[in-house]
């Protein structure tokens, strides 16, 4: 007999122990395993759950684990991976009239809460100001950010709650048809007050049919 601790919820743990392995599984056929499991409470109250072989992913056994596949692991991106991912992302630390005119939307934000909703981070932004404005019009105030969640875990836009950024993207649908999306081809850069004005000048560039010159 042999015991495990695993982890099956973030915030309580079990005493899973497997009681009993069919010898039929080494001829293919559909094990079951009983379990016999104890809350983490001063009384417990013991219950029974007949699994299949197909376990979840805490409950299975170091030799099972080494079968799944890759996807499996739920592990994080490596920075190879990221490095890939972002390559066409890399270096945008410059703001130019160019930059400027490629996007549709140019703004600077303040980033005040974030929350993860499944594939998505949706942050909670003050918009303090709006340089280009795009389809999906944008105002001042406080507005919803998403941006998906494997460019926030490879850094491609490196955003951090409570900094003010400088931000410019493109028009795309959101998860709720609600605020503004980024993504790894947006350019994220921290603010800097000196930017406003070089800003307010492309904006009246703009206007004056520049853009389509760039």
């Amino acid at each position: 007999m042999h015991l495990h601790r695993v982890k099956l919820h973030p915030d309580q743990l079990y005493r899973t122990t497997l009681a009993s392995v069919d010898k039929a599984e080494s001829d293919g056929a559909a094990s079951r395993r009983t379990v016999n499991e104890g809350w983490d409470d001063p009384s417990p109250t013991p219950y029974h759950t007949t699994l299949t072989t197909a376990l979840p992913l805490a409950v299975m056994l170091p030799s099972e684990l080494g079968t799944l596949p890759a996807a499996a692991t739920l592990r994080p991106p490596s920075s190879e991976d990221c490095d890939s991912y972002c390559k066409a992302s890399k270096g945008k630390l410059k703001i130019n009239m160019k930059k400027y005119c490629k996007k549709d939307y140019a703004v600077q934000i303040h980033i005040l809460k974030a929350d993860k909703a499944g594939d998505w981070w949706k942050f909670t932004v003050n918009i303090i100001s709006v340089y280009k404005q795009g389809t999906n019009r944008i105002r001042r105030g406080d507005q919803i950010l998403w941006i998906r969640s494997k460019d926030i875990a490879c850094k491609c836009p490196k955003i951090k709650p409570m900094k003010k950024y400088l931000l410019l993207g493109n028009d795309e649908d959101s998860p709720d048809q609600n605020g503004i999306v980024a993504d790894k081809s947006s350019l994220v850069i921290q603010w800097r007050d000196t930017w406003a004005r070089r800003l307010r000048k492309f904006q009246q560039r703009e206007k004056k049919g520049k853009c389509k010159k760039a």
